[in-house]
């Protein structure tokens, strides 16, 4: 499965709030109800070392409640960069360049 940070807040949570920066890597068993989480720097030699790690027994794994792994729907990806919003142009007409008002920090 791969995820959006914030896309799945219940399975992040459930996953030691893996999340708290991105991007992360979790592997999970659903039949042994374990997970882990990769603590490396995210490219591809670190994700194959993990994934190695795992498969091998040789990384520390934890336990999640296999109902806390709920996986919601969410909108598909169109490969395309997310847009801005329309923002209103700045109205500089306004300003007279006086300080009347403003209070210093």
């Amino acid at each position: 499965l791969w995820s959006e940070g914030g896309a799945q807040p219940v399975l992040e949570e459930a996953l030691d709030r893996c999340c708290a920066s991105y991007p992360a890597l979790a592997a999970v068993s659903l039949e042994k109800g374990r997970f882990a989480l990769m603590r490396d720097a995210f490219d591809e030699k670190h994700a194959a070392t993990f994934v190695g790690g795992v498969l091998r027994g040789g990384i520390r794994t934890e336990p999640v409640a296999a109902s806390a792994l709920k996986v919601v729907s969410v909108e598909e990806w169109d490969g395309k960069d997310g847009e801005l919003p329309e923002e209103e142009p700045l109205d500089y007409d306004d300003d007279d360049g006086t300080e009347e008002g403003k209070s210093e920090l």
